[in-house]
């Protein structure tokens, strides 16, 4: 467990995660936000979690003044503003968004407190002293220094130093920049550290899972020897940002967090579960489904990500799919399969049947909610989305539009659309999060998105929805409305 010193004024804030973080068994101390600096017996802790939104907080001078420690504490800094974002990166200090969810909370704590001694020997003074160097100046002349010293430092200590951080995802600071426009960096590690969107582990950067440029060729040629010391050297200063997760909304992270979400869902699923189809479904509407499902889960898919811890599961899930595609795609082996689940045929045919009805009769108010919207009667058409949604319940295409509809009936009643939007997307979104792409589902989410006011998520959404059905033509008229091509 963690001894964490907690720097924040908001009391009702203050007392919530004092309780989260010890009931999790970690020691905590509380004081004002101001108060965080180091003074005469007051103990390091192993993790500093400080108020980034307040007015008077100069993370510099308390970063600073908390890394002459040896070792120095983990900093986490809580924030909700682009400004505390900047001044988390620029003191190289991990943020976490307000308000943060207990998961991630826990999560990032047991990380930091876990890697304490790696984090230690991660910093400046400890380079310096490997290297037999003494530091002073700007932090890109000690990067400098360390950099240069890096390119014949010892691969094994380098490697021992870097093996807790394998799977830690590194971001390029704009010390980077200044490292390049000082000429510090030789052309391949400059392509290697530039690269570096915090897409990438430590393990992939090291191993050659170079980024590809658009034109698909390969970023950088670094030995594994040369990139491990780098790596090293770069970490170290401060030139690149350690985290357990890629930034919130890097292609990577949203990758990540479907194969998250698949794995806690499917883990004894039946084919019909994996594909997420009915056991009603034609050999078409199956053949759609598992083409749609190795859009996202499939190898050509996840070659483009570095997936880091979660990689051996996302094979596993596609093993998973490719299953269930290679049974229910053979209207022989599908039937045999059917009867393992349903050993009476009779049964099975009524289920089938039942199962159609459901379907189709969820299709049809789902139309007929569609045609109200389109007709301006959003109340029937909340009335009849949501029946769809009663009716299959969980079904991505019913649960977003139930979303969309309800967002539109509130704003009717006078409530504020932005607003709205927030709430309705996570619900939508959560609805998707872990499923293959459902084309009419991701075109509303896309809407959703752009009612919030975030044309970007809102054309990633219409693209994916493109992808999956290039005869959206609604998407593609949505696509262009918010800029995308």
């Amino acid at each position: 467990m963690a001894s964490v010193l907690l720097g924040l004024d908001d009391p009702k804030a203050g007392q919530d995660l004092v309780s989260i973080l010890e009931g999790a068994g970690h020691q905590v101390s509380w004081v004002p936000a101001l108060d965080v600096t180091p003074n005469i017996g007051r103990p390091t802790p192993d993790v500093l979690i400080v108020d980034g939104d307040h007015a008077g907080m100069d993370l510099n001078v308390v970063t600073a003044s908390w890394r002459k420690r040896e070792p120095p504490p983990a900093l986490v800094v809580l924030g909700s503003t682009q400004e505390a974002r900047a001044e988390s990166e620029r003191v190289r200090a991990r943020m976490l968004p307000r308000p943060v969810s207990n998961e991630q909370l826990l999560g990032e704590i047991a990380r930091l407190s876990a890697g304490a001694h790696a984090q230690a020997l991660l910093s400046s003074s400890s380079a310096l002293r490997a290297l037999g160097l003494h530091g002073g100046g700007l932090p890109e002349d000690e990067a400098a220094l360390i950099v240069a010293g890096g390119r014949s430092v010892d691969v094994l200590l380098v490697r021992e130093m870097l093996r807790p951080h394998m799977f830690d995802y590194a971001h390029a600071t704009r010390l980077v920049d200044r490292l390049v426009q000082r000429r510090t960096l030789g052309p391949e590690e400059a392509k290697l550290a530039q690269s570096l969107d915090g897409g990438r582990t430590v393990r992939g950067a090291v191993d050659g899972l170079q980024r590809l440029d658009d034109d698909y060729t390969p970023v950088g040629f670094l030995s594994a020897h040369r990139a491990a010391r780098i790596l090293w050297a770069l970490a170290s200063s401060g030139a690149i940002l350690l985290s357990s997760e890629p930034p919130a909304g890097h292609p990577t992270a949203r990758l990540r967090a479907h194969v998250r979400a698949r794995k806690s869902r499917l883990g004894n699923a039946s084919h019909y579960m994996v594909l997420e189809v009915g056991m009603h479904a034609t050999q078409q509407e199956v053949e759609r489904a598992y083409l749609l499902a190795e859009s996202r889960f499939g190898p050509p898919s996840l070659q483009q990500h570095d997936l880091g811890d979660l990689t051996s599961w996302a094979a596993q899930s596609w093993h998973q799919i490719e299953r269930a595609g290679k049974v229910l795609r053979d209207p022989r082996l599908r039937g045999d399969y059917d009867l393992t689940l349903v050993p009476n045929r009779g049964e099975l045919d009524q289920q089938r049947k039942r199962r159609r009805v459901d379907a189709d009769e969820a299709e049809q108010h789902f139309l007929r909610g569609q045609q109200a919207l389109g007709q301006g009667d959003v109340f029937r058409a909340l009335s009849d989305t949501a029946a769809a949604a009663r009716r299959l319940p969980g079904h991505p295409d019913y649960e977003a539009y139930a979303s969309w509809v309800r967002l539109l009936a509130d704003e009717a009643r006078g409530h504020e659309r932005k607003g709205l939007a927030e709430r309705e997307r996570s619900s939508a979104e959560a609805a998707l999060l872990g499923r293959r792409p459902w084309p009419r589902a991701l075109y509303v989410l896309g809407l959703i998105a752009e009612a919030s006011g975030d044309a970007g998520a809102a054309a990633m959404y219409f693209r994916e929805a493109l992808a999956g059905d290039d005869k959206l033509a609604a998407a593609r008229q949505a696509l262009a409305r918010v800029g995308g091509r």
